[in-house]
């Protein structure tokens, strides 16, 4: 479920489409980061702060309804700081418990969305033309 996710251009942006499973995990780690006592140099290796801002506003107004899939169209700075706070989350999780505890997801969950994000972009190239990758 988590390994497929939906990535495209839209212009000089992103568009991602995030089911819940893929939005509550991203969030998640989004919010987590954002909150962390980090150097500025720390978040700025992991994420631009200003469009880790910026996405933890959006990520909030998304619906709560845990049925809806959602697009969003995001700059390459918000998608990078996307891919950082997951990737950040699963690289500083201690033990499956203590992760669960402090994300509500497992280890396996942030590695597999991370991925999937890191593949969606790989697989855009260079084109100007959308293109969407699925993952099965």
């Amino acid at each position: 479920m988590y390994d497929r996710l939906r990535l495209g251009r839209a212009g000089d942006g992103y568009r991602v489409r995030l089911r819940p499973d893929h939005r509550d995990v991203i969030r998640s780690a989004v919010m987590r980061l954002s909150g962390e006592r980090l150097s500025s140099e720390v978040l700025a290796v992991v994420a631009d702060e200003t469009a880790l801002e910026a996405l933890v506003v959006r990520l909030w107004e998304l619906p709560v309804d845990t049925s809806v899939t959602v697009e969003m169209v995001l700059s390459r700075a918000e998608l990078r700081a996307m891919y950082g706070a997951v990737v950040f989350a699963y690289l500083n999780g201690s033990s499956e418990e203590e992760f669960h505890s402090e994300y509500g997801f497992f280890l396996e969950h942030m590695r597999i969305v991370g991925r999937a994000l890191w593949q969606g972009v790989s697989h855009l190239g260079d084109a100007e033309a959308p293109v969407h990758a699925d993952f099965p």
